[in-house]
């Protein structure tokens, strides 16, 4: 027995409403996913002007370590960085700083 016409039809109508509202949440979810995305990227650069950089370099490929003045200076492959035990302050020494080779 073959189906009629009109049901074929609007068989063919509810797949494509299910195909076009899974289409719309998954575009839905992908927005607020880049919206939260952007909004933290925007945290995280508050305060910092425009064309400035920020420092981001690992601590933990340390080459060498010293203690002078009551400070700790480390050596990386990166950067110099200095701790002052007294006050807990890192301070970071890097090509941006004005480090040089």
């Amino acid at each position: 027995m073959k189906p009629d016409v009109v049901s074929v039809f609007f068989w063919k109508l509810k797949i494509m409403r299910i195909r076009t509202f899974h289409f719309i949440f998954i575009l839905a979810v992908l927005f607020a996913y880049g919206l939260g995305i952007s909004t933290i990227s925007a945290q995280q650069m508050k305060g910092l002007p425009i064309g400035a950089w920020k420092v981001h370099l690992p601590f933990n490929d340390v080459k060498a370590v010293e203690k002078f003045n009551n400070q700790i200076y480390a050596a990386t492959s990166s950067g110099i960085y200095s701790y002052d035990p007294a006050s807990g302050e890192i301070n970071i020494f890097s090509k941006i700083q004005g480090l040089s080779d």
